[in-house]
């Protein structure tokens, strides 16, 4: 196995294991706090497994590697829907609710529909930057009145048996952690996939939207 090979392979195991360690670190938030399930997973969790495309992106945007940038967070984003989603349905019996579910997949439609208008209309990038994180901030912000209206509706049952459950400090180290871990993964695979597109020859564009894009996919996965 070649040495960039191996780098990516540790690179993809550090980002699983991080990753199911702050999962069930989440999970045991979403408890403690009487907090929806699926709101812990559409912010702190999203979040958290969004990190290995934040890592790639930044490390690889900082190395002029625009391609591999745009390509991975592409790349993964088509997986997440098509494949990751796909996958949950048939091995998790993953049950599509008829509130919280709808009002995040409406955010995502309005989410893409707004980064091709950016883009087509060719919005300056500091701006195109600013309108997004401001957009994920406002949603943010809805994910959490929802949450709380959910306590005393859709919720109620499911919070009610968890609400015993309390978190130690070790909970909240751990949970730093992992996310540190994370983005170490993330590191590694950038730099090994930049390796590959030297002794493969493809471009990192490529490897971005195919092999990079599966492997920070991974996690949601």
């Amino acid at each position: 196995m070649s040495p960039a090979l191996l780098q990516f392979t540790f690179g993809v195991v550090f980002l699983l294991l991080s990753t199911q360690f702050f999962v069930r670190l989440a999970s045991r938030l979403s408890h403690a706090l009487g907090v929806s399930p699926l709101i812990i997973a559409t912010t702190l969790i999203a979040i958290g497994t969004s990190l290995p495309e934040l890592a790639v992106s930044t490390v690889a945007t900082l190395r002029s590697d625009f391609g591999l940038a745009i390509g991975n967070f592409i790349g993964s984003n088509v997986i997440n829907v098509f494949l990751i989603f796909g996958i949950g349905i048939l091995m998790g019996n993953l049950r599509v609710g008829t509130t919280k579910t709808q009002r995040n997949s409406i955010m995502l439609v309005l989410a893409t529909l707004l980064f091709i208008a950016l883009t087509y209309f060719k919005t300056p990038a500091y701006l195109t930057g600013f309108i997004l994180i401001t957009m994920s901030l406002i949603a943010t912000v809805f994910e959490y009145y929802w949450a709380r209206f959910g306590q005393t509706h859709e919720d109620k049952k499911l919070l009610k048996s968890s609400r015993s459950l309390r978190l130690s400090p070790l909970d909240l180290i751990g949970l730093i952690a992992t996310l540190i871990g994370i983005i170490i993964g993330g590191v590694w695979v950038v730099a090994s996939v930049e390796s590959l597109s030297v002794s493969t020859g493809l471009s990192t564009t490529t490897l971005g939207l195919s092999l990079t894009a599966i492997a920070t996919s991974l996690p949601e996965l």
